[in-house]
């Protein structure tokens, strides 16, 4: 089973304001689903995007 992070987790773990991580949902550049009134994120989708903030290929 994969883990999921709420989008408070995720914009914790990028130092980020919570719209934040909303804002990279609608862009695209981070996906995730709606559960109830907040998003979820999976945990690999997550470290995708920590890895090419890094600069390295995912």
């Amino acid at each position: 089973m994969s883990q999921d992070l709420l989008s408070k987790e995720v914009a914790e773990r990028f130092r980020v304001d919570p719209s934040t991580i909303r804002r990279w949902l609608y862009a695209g550049r981070l996906k995730g689903h709606r559960y109830g009134r907040d998003w979820r994120f999976p945990l690999a989708e997550v470290e995708r995007l920590e890895a090419e903030a890094r600069g390295e290929v995912a």
